[in-house]
């Protein structure tokens, strides 16, 4: 980040370490094979799985 007065160095923001299911609608999981194979039963919503 900076200002006029000075550069602040700031931390990364976590990246998430699988899929967000609730993020994905049925269309697109059904679009994407891979993503139809791997999905969750129940698909547990907000539970990153990978």
């Amino acid at each position: 980040m900076a200002t006029p007065d000075e550069v602040i160095k700031t931390a990364r923001p976590k990246r998430s370490t699988g899929i967000l299911w609730d993020h994905l609608s049925e269309e697109k999981i059904a679009a994407i094979p891979e993503l139809a194979r791997s999905a969750p039963r129940g698909r547990d919503a907000g539970h990153p799985t990978g």
